[in-house]
């Protein structure tokens, strides 16, 4: 359960403004404590960013943890965490906010960067 967790976290790459494939993935971003909620696609890839919807630019995932007891994975569980950036160290603004995994439906709270599109 713990590698099909982090694959549906992971599996993050930019696309295009408006889903155009029935592969393209679709996050909803919601409670975010820096930011409007928002909603970003995704192609299934290995990288570890969505483009936001509304052209603003992408989202780049830096930690999940997963929310609630789901299946095997235990409230809290860290699933990934990229150490010096969500410790406030490297000093860059994050945004955290719960998105749903639309491959596996598993809830987490998610910290990241937003860039902004140029």
């Amino acid at each position: 359960m713990l590698a099909s967790a982090l694959t549906s976290v992971l599996f993050v790459s930019v696309a295009s403004a408006a889903p155009k494939t029935d592969a393209t993935l679709q996050y909803s971003f919601t409670n975010c404590d820096a930011h409007a909620d928002f909603v970003a696609v995704k192609q299934p890839s290995g990288a570890a960013s969505v483009h936001l919807v509304d052209g603003g630019g992408n989202f780049l995932f830096m930690k999940a943890v997963v929310l609630g007891d789901q299946g095997d994975l235990l409230d809290g569980t860290v699933l990934f965490d990229t150490r010096g950036i969500t410790s406030g160290a490297a000093n860059i603004e994050t945004v955290t906010c719960d998105v749903v995994s639309p491959l596996d439906g598993l809830l987490v709270r998610t910290t990241g960067v937003l860039t902004k599109a140029h």
